[in-house]
Order: C-alpha cells, then structure tokens, then sequence
C-alpha cells in the first residue's frame, strides 16, 4: 500500500487497484455516487480473489521470481503480513488507518471508505486463524468449510486455529484451503449458507487414492477400487474442490441476494470435470436463490465469483456466458485436453484473447504491452482498444520454446481434428459434431480385450490395440506404461480390464474399466460402454475397418490386384468377379460370397449382424440406413430388449455417474442464468459480447492467462464501476527486474489478480425485466455426507 511505503516510494500498480466508473450505467451516468440506496434498488461493492493457499506456493512451483519478490513470497511471516495488509486495503483501511486504530484513535476519519468492498469472495484462503480475527475488528463476518470447519458469523471466528488440518496417507498434518465468503456487517446480514462439495459429484463411493506404481490396497485386502466401469471417471471427480454460497440481506433495503465463491480443478486435460463441478454449481446456487426468495419474486438475484481454472473461450466460460454448450465435445470419450497441450475451443469468443501458457523463457523486465486501462477514466475497453491488447499479447515470444507442435500428435485446435490410429495412418479424421451428430469416439484397449477390440472394429468403431511388446513391458515396468502414453498421443479413451491401472496418477482421464467374465457378460459390457458415452451406430459404417490392425477398408477394383489378394489368402481360384475388398494398413483382403459362408468377409457380416442385434435389444441409437443389415427389424429387436428388460439399459447396475453421464451427451448443457462476466468487452456499438477485457489474471513463470471471473446477471444487476487491473507486464513489473513481471511478489501476496465491481440491484416494480428462467431439471447426486449448512 502507499502508505507502508516512503515518502518518496514509487508508486505501483497494487495502489491504483480501486474502482472506476463504468461508462455504460445509467441513471444518472456512471459516475453516479450521489445515491446508493436509490429508488432503482441498492448498490454494494463486491470482488474476487485466489490468494494462493501457502500450501501451494513453493520455489519449485514459483521459479523465476526476483531476489526482491523472493525474500518477501518465501518468507511465511512476511507473505501472511502482506496479505492481511492488502485485504485490509479492500476492507478500506490504509495503513496509517491501521497505525491510528493501533493507537487507539478510533475516530479517525477515513478517506477510503468508497473503495471498502462489501463482500470479499475469496479462493484457496488456508489462514483462517489470522485473516479472520483482524476481519473481523473492521467489522467482516465470514462463511467458509475448512475440511469440515465452517464459520456462518463473526462470532464464530475465535479458538479455531487447529481446526484447519488435515492429515495426507503419510499422518503428516497439511494445510487445507478453501473458499469464503467475507461480507461487511455494516451493510448486510447472514440468512443462510451452503458449502458446495465437488466429491459429491462422485457419489458416496470411497475411492482409493492414486499411486505411481497403481498398486491398490485392494490387491492387499485393504479397500479397493470403486466398482463397476466407470470407476476411473469416478476417481477423476474426486478433487476436494468446493464452493460456498451465502444469501445475505441488505441491512438498508432488507433486499436479498445470493452470492457464491467457487474455485473449480485445475488440469487442463479433465475439462469435462471443470464442465460437471460448473453445472452442478449453478444448480445448487439456483435451488437456494429460490428457497430464500421472498413471496414478489421467483428466485433472488445472484452473483458468482471464484477460480474457474478454465480460459475465456473455454467449455467452461462458454457455459456461463453463452445460452448452452455442447458438453459432449469435453466428455472424456471425446477430448483429450492432456498436459496442456491444447484447448478447448467451441468457437473463440470474439474478443477472446489466448497468451502463450508456456511463457517460462519470459524474462523480459519490459514487456512491449502497453497498459491503458484507467489512464483515462473513460475504462474505455471498446473492441478498437481491446484489439490493441490482443494483437500485442500475440507479440509475446518464448526465448527458448518447447516444440509443442512435435510433442503433441493433435492438429490445429484441439477439438477440430485429431490425428488417425496408429499403425501408420497419417489419415486426419473430424471429430466436431456436424449438425448434431454425435462426434466419434477413439478406444485404445489393452492386450487382454483383443476380442473386444474386433468387436468394436467390425461396428465401425475407432479401436486401437496394445500390442504384445507393449503388455509385456506394462506387466514388467510399472513405472512408463506406454499403454498411456498412447492415449496422449492417439488421442484415445482407455479400455481396460486392469483395476490397478486406474489408480495410477498418470493413468488417462475417463478411463474404462471392462471386465470380460464371459462372452455374454463381454456383449453386454459393450452395450453399456455405447450407452454410456452416447455412441450412435451407423450401419453404413459397419465392417469399414480391418479387424486385424484398424486400417479402413477400400475397394480393389483391378482383376490383377484381385487375383493377387486370392493368391495370398490361399484362394488362387476365385473369380475375379467378385467384390473384393482390402486393408490400407495390412493389406488384409475380405470377399464377399454369399455362397461361401465361411469366408472372411461373411463371418465377419454375420459377426456385425449378431452384435448390432444385442446394441439395438440394450437400446443403442442408431442412425441413417441400414445398408446391408436391412434385414435386420430394429422395431423387433427393441421390442426382444424389451422383454428382456435390457432396452435402454433396464437392468444395468445404476450408479453416482449417471446424472453427470447425461450432462455429458447434452448437445445443449444448460442453467438456469443469464450471466455476463463483469470484464466482458464490448463491441463499437457499446454492447457487451462474451469475451473477456483482461489479457491474464494469473501470471507465474509457467502459466499467463484470464481464469478468474465475476458472473452477474444483467437482468438483475445494473454494473455500475469495476476494478481497475492490470493489463500488460510493464505495469507489474514495478521494479524493472528481470522477472519483475511475475507474481506473487513483494508487493501482491498471489499469483492472481484480484477482480471487482459494483452493481446494483434493479427495482422489482420499475422497468423492464427479463422473467428468471425456471428451475434447472431436479438431477439427483449422491452425496458422501450432507451438505453442511454453515
């Protein structure tokens, strides 16, 4: 702060953190303060920050930092000083304020209450025994669940200090971090709150934590694996993420609102995890917005903050910002977003800008990115200026940049197109849906379900085989598996018949766990994979791939070629005259003859034809015509399913995936909402589009992009100021060192910046308003405990 500094102390980016008027409000202009508490509602101030969990800050996971910033980011005592003082800072209280109430002259007028913020949503806070006490002397109670410790009002902040533990496997006590939610007693009262557990996405089901080697506790007699095939997606839910949410009244208006402070995973290759944890957010914020609504209206209006871990542009973002999002493109069985190496884009917003993440050669002390947000108070962040900040974003150039594009075997942008199987193929094969179908989906299966891997091919399914080698060196090397290695490369789901392999760290996200006890139970596991990940048959596809290698099928039109294949197959005297068929990748040759029934191709005919049956008697959908299965009756064979009791997959084993299964094949995955981000940037128009102002608002050695947000809904709220950011290195880097751009330092405690604005609630009985959309489908989650009500 300016105050903690000389006199003759240069001032920084960290003092001019305060909010400006936002040239669109209206009533009066945007520099309207006469009136908080005017006839159109009531205003209050709110903000969002990550202030980085001590247990995630280390000089191996924050390397680069100047001497400057290091002596004060590595230093406990120091850090936990610089924190306190800067959410002081948000609380209103300059440091001579702190000095003067430390003298005990209490009635010294402040000339910062305009800048104090009336809610603090904050992420990975993990200092609950220092950060609240002194909240609480400027009058901040707090709701936040600390491992099982939650605090509902500022009079349960005190003696608390060892209950914000938690032991790892090892019984050594580690710190634990979460989200609260701060809010300013002067202005508002606590109703009620609601602690969000992410794990509950995973049902009550214990899972076994992953090792390096997989070894399980099962294989010891000690616990186990969740059971059934989804195991390994069950294991990827289990993340200890968690928001809070508060309904808090106006003490002035006795108005209510809904606030949330979320912080969601952080692996960039489990998007569809980011994608559930967000809807499920959204759900359980709306059911408590319309729980506490008050009879003149159907759901209070709501604000959500936090960490969302994901980039403008995102699955994630578009979810919130967007009417709906194709969720199916992020599903495990479809995206493979491993190790960072591309992004989910669904169409970048406009606007929308991506810096290189891979910035860790940066040491610049200048970065050419001029920073000209609030140099005028206009805010003016109209698309003319935010071109400007992208285009010069793009200037940012790595000194010594990894190959990316050798590393990973994926085209241009992730989703678009991926590379074809293995085996030689340099084919690329379109995976984005085209109007509405369902995108294909990739299985790379090990040693142990060859059979199932025929089976797959024969239905035109992508499925890639682990080869002998590659088995025999998984069962003797634990350490590298190259089963997984190719999944990142290929771009491929796993299938497994291993428990062991899904409770690897480095095992693949989604994978599936088959257990092939018989040739029946084999059928119908695959059933339940189709039905599962929303595959769609297409006859027209069947027998298209080479059983043997995953090669495509092509015709061989050549009589000389022909009788080339028949020779080679032990077949010298067939005619030439007949549809003859090979493999790109082996050569492998297939004919049909009707009057030969044990041919190659003819087994392989009545093969598809049998499994198509069990598919379409387990309730699989199909599409398009039945080419030449037309003498298969799918009404017949649905109605055998169901007196069976296995269409549409009666029978099966139920379990916590499956309402999260369905949010996964939504072409159209919804809320209840209408959000815009607080930094959306606008067009020349003035209106506000679904990109986002800021450039980052998490800078470290290895990572630089925009994963914060403050979600608000225009129908509801009128934005009338926002917090001033930073926008380029040369305004971070203070100190013109090397490095000096990179965050934590000495003068900000966290490696991300920190969001706010203003808003005020719109009258319910003056001007238009959008009707709230109703409530989202009640979707059933089994919980492993209840949601603690702080």
């Amino acid at each position: 702060n300016e105050d903690s500094r000389a006199p003759n102390a240069m001032r920084t980016w960290v003092d001019d953190l305060c909010l400006i008027p936002f040239e669109d409000a209206s009533k009066g202009g945007a520099a309207d303060n006469k009136n908080d508490d005017s006839e159109i509602g009531f205003s209050f101030s709110i903000l969002s920050f990550n202030v980085l969990a001590e247990s995630y800050l280390t000089r191996r996971s924050h390397p680069g930092l100047p001497k400057r910033h290091a002596e004060v980011v590595f230093d406990a005592d120091k850090r936990r000083k610089l924190l306190v003082d800067t959410l002081k800072k948000f609380a209103g209280q300059t440091r001579r304020e702190q000095d003067s109430r430390n003298e005990g002259n209490a009635e010294e007028k402040t000339d910062t209450e305009s800048q104090r913020f009336d809610i603090l949503c904050l992420q990975e806070m993990d200092l609950p025994e220092i950060i609240l006490p002194e909240m609480k002397q400027l009058d901040y109670g707090a709701v936040h669940a600390l491992k099982g410790c939650s605090y509902s009002s500022s009079t349960q902040l005190e003696d608390e200090t060892t209950r914000n533990t938690t032991k790892n496997r090892k019984g050594v006590s580690e710190k634990a971090d979460t989200c609260a939610i701060l809010y300013c007693t002067r202005t508002f009262a606590l109703i009620q709150s609601q602690v969000i557990e992410f794990d509950d996405l995973a049902g009550g089901q214990q899972v076994e934590p992953r090792t390096k080697s997989g070894i399980s506790r099962a294989r010891k007699g000690r616990g186990g694996t969740p059971a059934g095939a989804l195991g390994g997606m069950i294991q990827s839910y289990r993340r200890r993420n968690r928001a809070v949410v508060a309904v808090l009244r106006h003490n002035a208006s006795g108005r209510r609102i809904c606030v949330c402070s979320g912080h969601l995973y952080w692996h960039p290759g489990y998007e569809y995890v980011k994608l559930s944890q967000g809807k499920y957010m959204t759900e359980k914020v709306d059911a408590m917005a319309r729980e506490y609504a008050t009879e003149d209206e159907e759901r209070i209006p709501v604000v959500i903050c936090g960490d969302l871990n994901s980039k403008p542009g995102s699955a994630v973002h578009q979810f919130f910002v967007k009417d709906s999002v194709d969720a199916r493109v992020v599903a495990p069985w479809h995206y493979h977003g491993y190790d960072g190496l591309h992004d989910t884009e669904l169409g970048q917003a406009e606007g929308g800008k991506q810096v290189d993440k891979d910035l860790h050669s940066i040491d610049d002390p200048v970065v050419p990115l001029d920073d000209d947000n609030g140099k005028n108070d206009s805010n003016d962040d109209s698309v003319e200026g935010s071109d400007a900040i992208s285009d010069k974003v793009g200037e940012l150039k790595l000194a010594d940049a990894d190959d990316f594009t050798a590393m990973a075997l994926t085209a241009d942008n992730g989703l678009k197109k991926i590379k074809a199987p293995a085996y030689g193929s340099k084919e690329i094969r379109d995976t984005t849906p085209n109007n509405g179908d369902e995108p294909s989906v990739r299985y790379l299966l090990d040693y142990t379900l060859n059979r199932f891997t025929r089976w797959l091919r024969i239905l035109g399914i992508d499925a890639a085989l682990e080869t002998e080698e590659e088995e025999r060196a998984r069962t003797s090397d634990k350490k590298n598996p190259i089963i997984f290695e190719r999944c990142r490369l290929e771009q491929r789901t796993l299938l497994t018949t291993s428990k062991n392999l899904l409770l690897r760290k480095d095992c693949p996200p989604g994978a599936y766990l088959i257990d092939p006890k018989n040739v029946q139970e084999l059928e119908k596991a695959m059933v339940q994979l189709f039905l599962d990940h929303g595959v769609v048959l297409r006859p027209r596809d069947f027998v298209t791939r080479c059983v043997i290698c995953n090669g495509s099928i092509f015709t061989v039109a050549n009589d000389e070629d022909k009788a080339k294949i028949f020779k080679a197959n032990g077949c010298p005297d067939l005619k030439t005259e007949l549809s003859v068929y090979a493999c790109n990748g082996c050569g492998q040759g297939y004919w049909w003859c009707d009057d030969i029934v044990t041919s190659s191709a003819s087994r392989v005919k009545m093969q598809a034809a049998h499994l198509f049956r069990q598919c379409l008697r387990g309730g699989v959908p199909v599409e398009g015509d039945l080419h030449m299965f037309d003498f298969i009756d799918i009404e017949e064979e649905r109605s055998i399913g169901e007196k069976e009791g296995t269409l549409a997959g009666k029978g099966r084993p139920t379990g916590p995936m499956e309402p999260i299964l369905s949010w996964l094949k939504e072409e159209a995955l919804t809320h209840p909402f209408d959000f815009r981000s607080a930094y959306a940037f606008r067009n020349k128009e003035g209106t506000e589009r679904d990109g986002e102002l800021l450039p980052f608002t998490n800078v470290t050695a290895d990572f630089v992009d925009t994963l914060d947000y403050i979600f608000y809904e225009p129908s509801q709220f009128e934005k009338t100021h926002r917090m001033k950011a930073p926008t380029s290195f040369r305004t971070l880097n203070t100190s013109g060192d090397s490095g000096g751009h990179l965050l934590p330092s000495d003068i900000w405690p966290s490696d991300h910046l920190v969001l706010g604005c203003k808003l005020m609630v719109k009258s319910r009985s003056k001007g238009e308003e959008k009707s709230v959309a109703p409530p989202a489908a009640s979707v059933s989650v089994v919980s492993s405990t209840p949601l603690p009500l702080a």
